[in-house]
């Protein structure tokens, strides 16, 4: 939980689904005759591999502080950086606004909300100028606690248990999916979907309940 208002603030906004890179000659391609694992399937899996923060964080005082917390690998972290004249070096189809803002002023600079990147593989898909670290998070992790892991693995069983293509499947694959979606999920949001009745569609448009001085 955050220690402060003020840490409160900065992950009011932290976007935690995270980066994905595809292959560049498949992008929209068929490609027959792949065998994969199926991400959305396995998720439960995937929540049990993975180490979550389990401590306070606390915050870097230096720029020195943080770049040693992000090159040691041994932390969870999350921080603000402000990278200078950032460009793509692959054909990466993401939109960073969802991680952060581009300045107004200065041409190609970005302000990133980061978690945990891995600043290696974020040196192939990226070039920039200049790095500035302006706040940064950090705390040990860990694997979740045997009794998490036991309650994933009975959603997971009795999702299995149920024959594909009636209504019971559903139920349980819903029910599945529903802790995957909570630890990426953000404290406040800006915007909302409606319904357009004329183009028969939904569409993301400002949440003018949220204070302006909580947008980014």
């Amino acid at each position: 939980m955050p220690q402060s208002k003020e840490e409160l603030d900065d992950m009011s906004w932290l976007y935690k689904g995270g980066f994905y890179f595809t292959n560049d000659d498949y992008f929209n391609k068929k490609v027959p005759n792949v065998n994969c694992y199926d991400i959305h399937s396995s998720h439960i899996g995937l929540m049990a591999r993975k180490k979550f923060p389990c401590r306070a964080f606390t915050q870097a005082q230096t720029a020195d502080e943080a770049i040693d917390v992000i090159g040691s690998h041994r932390y969870c972290w999350h921080g603000q950086f402000k990278f200078t004249r950032l460009q793509y070096k692959v054909d990466f189809p993401i939109d960073l606004a969802n991680f952060g803002f581009p300045d107004e002023h200065e041409q190609c600079t970005w302000y990133l909300n980061l978690t945990n990147v891995d600043m290696e593989w974020f040196k192939q898909v990226f070039t920039w100028k200049d790095a500035d670290v302006l706040m940064l998070y950090y705390t040990t992790d860990n694997y979740l606690p045997i009794e998490y892991l036991r309650m994933l693995n009975d959603l997971y069983e009795d999702k299995a248990a149920q024959k594909k293509g009636t209504f019971a499947k559903e139920i349980y694959k819903f029910r599945a999916e529903l802790p995957f979606g909570q630890p990426i999920k953000r404290v406040v949001y800006d915007t909302k979907a409606i319904y357009n009745e004329k183009d028969n569609s939904f569409e993301i448009v400002d949440d003018d309940d949220v204070p302006q001085f909580q947008k980014l």
